[in-house]
């Protein structure tokens, strides 16, 4: 008879709820154990101290907000806890600026085995928002986010902090707005991202970074971004072709005055991505400002327009990749988008 509103309330509190028991004080752990859907009729309470939200499994455990209310909040405006969240699917979260299926403050955050899906964001973050959060993604499927605020992230938006994306698919999430950007990812402001056997594919956005957007413009801190075995693929930028000069379908990379952002890709694909442009278009790949590249060998990228120092021409070039041109773009044979 313990309901998740009433845990989350037990937790808080550290006292019995209603058929709740009482929370401990810290790393309180709540399972879900009865397989099926929460319809949640309300926001659900925040999170004031760290905790463990564990189900049976994606599909088989799901939070469910109809479209009109937010789901996980994590202390955000606190720091310094630690968070788990596994085995469980948040989808159709509404009704926040930023993050309505997970906000989280500055906290240590572990989601493991989870789907985020069909929620919507007015301001950034369609599922997820992490501010200087250290953020880890293993094995978490985010599709058909949105976002239609002005400032991007169709599935996640990540001020600060770390973010590792391990194991995991980012796909058809969407920005609507005519200067968002990010269709599936934006990273902002001095993140360490680190994104390995990973997919991003069929995101969209009006704006720049179709599938992923990383800025550090002046904002302290550079931004580090490493990118292993990973493919990037079928993903549009200004994807209406309504804002003049945008830049990159894969993604988008740029530093600002007093910062840099820098790229590490190796055994990964970046191929088959749009951007619509009529002029200056950069199809997979776009650096700007005070931006580094690294290649560290066998990567594949399909159309090398405006990154040609960067990723010469080549099958392969010197640094061991197979990069396309413009005029030749490469085919990286990939299949659709599909469960293994």
């Amino acid at each position: 008879e313990c309901s998740l509103r009433e845990a989350i309330e037990a937790a808080n509190n550290d006292s019995p709820y209603n058929e709740c028991a009482a929370g401990t004080g810290s790393s309180d752990r709540i399972l879900l154990t009865v397989p099926g859907t929460i319809l949640v009729t309300a926001h659900l309470p925040e999170f004031l101290d760290s905790a463990a939200l564990v189900g049976l499994g994606p599909g088989t455990s799901t939070i469910h907000g109809q479209d009109a209310w937010t789901l996980l909040r994590l202390d955000t405006g606190g720091s310094g806890q630690t968070f788990r969240i596994e085995r469980l699917t948040l989808t159709n979260a509404a009704g926040a600026g930023s993050g309505p299926a997970l906000n989280a403050g500055a906290h240590t955050v572990r989601i493991r085995d989870a789907v985020f899906s069909s929620s919507t964001a007015s301001l950034r973050g369609g599922a997820l928002m992490a501010l200087n959060t250290d953020l880890l993604l293993e094995r978490v499927w985010l599709s058909a986010n949105t976002v239609t605020g002005d400032t991007g992230g169709g599935a996640i938006f990540a001020d600060g902090g770390t973010l590792r994306l391990l194991a995991s698919t980012v796909d058809g999430n969407t920005t609507t707005h005519a200067t968002a950007a990010g269709g599936g990812l934006f990273l902002f402001a001095g993140v360490s991202a680190e994104i390995r056997d990973s997919t991003v594919s069929g995101n969209s956005t009006l704006g720049m970074g179709g599938g992923f957007y990383f800025n550090g413009t002046a904002v302290a801190g550079d931004l580090e971004i490493q990118v292993t075995r990973s493919t990037i693929t079928q993903n549009h930028a200004n994807a209406d072709a309504s804002n003049g000069f945008q830049r990159g379908g894969g993604f988008s990379i740029g530093g600002g005055a007093s910062t840099s952002a820098n790229l590490h890709l190796v055994n990964s694909i970046v191929a088959e991505n749009t951007d619509a442009s009529p002029s200056g278009a950069s199809p997979d790949l776009a650096l700007f400002g005070i931006t580094s590249a690294t290649s560290l060998g066998f990567n594949v990228i399909g159309d090398n327009s405006t990154v040609e120092t960067e990723f010469p021409a080549g099958l392969p070039n010197a640094a061991g990749d197979a990069v396309g041109t413009n005029a030749a773009p490469l085919d990286p044979q990939l299949e659709p988008l599909a469960f293994a």
